[in-house]
């Protein structure tokens, strides 16, 4: 077999032999489920997440590693369809097939270190590798599309669950339910059955919208590249605040010199009548990395940020569907004026992008956009999306991390493998208390070359707001 690495090389070999290999149970699966265009247009990659668990009480069977595969084998019962292998048919759609020789691979190690190697504020740099259950590689038709790895740390001290789902089968909101699935069985709990139909986002005419964000699918894709590994960041809830305070400031058109500037403030200014804090957020870290990259001003640059459309769509997809329900909206503007204007002028850009392409109508016309392109502009490249002088920030404090409980107590932290491509930020709800209190705001993974890192650590903008751990 050979694995397909994102940074474009190959590597030869096998997969490492699993410790157990889940196979269904019941034997009337479908032979081929045709995936949709939401499926389809997402990058060709595995969501990974790291779950951390402390025994807290010192107990010999704390999770015991039986009955946390037991577990599982019985939650992916009303998850079949992860049982199967991407594939893509000659006309370029892709679909799931199954087959005989199909499962899902539960990895089991036993670490030699245990908590104290995190430190006190857990830097990200000092995660260990290998938690994962797969590295980051394009998945095809000899790999998984859902795959676990249990880690046993030194002294039984604890676990690290690590997961990886195939994108393209499956968005972080339905890895999140099928982990809540998991959990209830461990706990003795039923869970409630997902929705598989995909017949549910589907193409229902002609495109009523022209559909920019998705230009790169018809342009030659430069490879993509790695970085340095994500650093993480610390922002409190009164800095949260604070920033949304100065993001929601008015736009003075009047003191604008320029008569384009002017229309361009007052038109924002009677568009939009708020800002939320994740517009906010995403302002200062869209200009902050504009700044560290030195991102030329005479450029044109694109923020991309997904969001789950379920209940966007009309009808509305159930909470519950399991697949991809989550689309992105795209804001574009030359870096000059990102950087010169006030940072209310960036967040309320976002705001009204998003308000402009986030109905059902516009959803929709995606979809079809999506469904009715010919083969030779089917997605052919992982991360065609994320190259260049563009940037992607994903949300996830909607993600409740933390309250994945196997009966054992919530998870006390949750990590991102190191090796995620491209120039990035993921932001994610700080680790909640032992009594399930929230945490003091968010934490921000971000992913760039060294030399801007650095120079985003030293950004005044990003400093007046953040706090690095590492």
């Amino acid at each position: 077999m050979t694995v397909t690495v994102l940074s474009g090389e190959h590597v030869s070999g096998a997969m490492p032999e699993p410790t157990y290999t889940l196979k269904p149970l019941a034997a009337d699966l479908p032979s081929a489920v045709s995936l949709t265009p939401a499926d389809e247009v997402v990058p060709r990659c595995y969501i990974r997440h790291l779950y951390f668990y402390r025994n807290q009480a010192h107990t010999d069977d704390f999770m015991p590693t039986t009955k946390l595969v037991s577990a599982l084998h019985r939650a992916l019962e009303l998850y079949p369809l992860v049982y199967g292998r991407i594939h893509c048919r000659p006309d370029g759609r892709l679909e799931l097939r199954h087959g005989e020789s199909d499962g899902v691979p539960v990895y089991v190690e036993q670490a030699a270190y245990g908590f104290e190697v995190f430190g006190r504020s857990w830097p990200h740099a000092q995660t260990p590798a290998g938690l994962e259950p797969i590295g980051e590689v394009v998945p095809d038709e000899t790999l998984p599309l859902f795959l676990v790895k249990i880690t046993r740390l030194h002294n039984n001290e604890g676990v690290v669950i690590g997961t990886a789902g195939c994108h393209n089968m499956m968005d972080g909101h339905s890895i999140e339910i099928l982990l809540q699935a998991w959990a209830a069985i461990s706990r003795g709990a039923l869970p409630d059955a997902p929705v598989l139909d995909r017949h549910l986002v589907r193409v229902t005419g002609q495109p009523q919208f022209r559909h920019p964000e998705f230009r790169w699918m018809h342009q030659a894709i430069e490879p993509p590249r790695h970085f340095g590994p994500l650093v993480l960041f610390h922002i409190s809830e009164e800095k949260l605040a604070q920033l949304k305070a100065e993001a929601s400031r008015p736009l003075i058109a009047e003191h604008q010199p320029s008569s384009v500037d002017r229309d361009t403030y007052a038109r924002l200014s009677a568009d939009v009548a708020w800002i939320s804090t994740n517009d906010a957020l995403c302002a200062l870290i869209w200009r902050a990395t504009i700044r560290a990259r030195q991102l030329d001003p005479r450029h044109t640059t694109n923020l991309s940020i997904p969001i789950d459309a379920r209940g966007r769509f009309k009808p509305a997809l159930p909470s519950n569907y399991f697949g991809n329900g989550s689309l992105g909206y795209e804001a574009t503007d030359e870096v000059h004026k990102l950087v010169s204007h006030p940072l209310s002028y960036v967040a309320r850009l976002l705001r009204k992008q998003q308000q402009d392409t986030g109905s059902a109508a516009f959803l929709q016309s995606a979809i079809n956009y999506l469904g009715t392109l010919p083969e030779h502009h089917r997605i052919d490249h992982p991360f065609a999306a994320l190259t260049g002088v563009d940037f992607l920030i994903t949300n996830l404090r909607s993600f409740d991390f933390y309250d994945i409980d196997f009966g054992y107590g919530r998870a006390m932290q949750f990590r991102l493998p190191h090796d995620l491509l491209s120039v990035a930020a993921y932001i994610v709800n700080m680790p909640s208390s032992p009594d399930g209190n929230a945490g003091d705001g968010v934490q921000i993974f971000i992913g760039l070359d060294a030399d801007s890192m650095n120079r985003l650590c030293k950004d005044d903008e990003f400093n007046r707001y953040a706090t690095m751990i590492g």
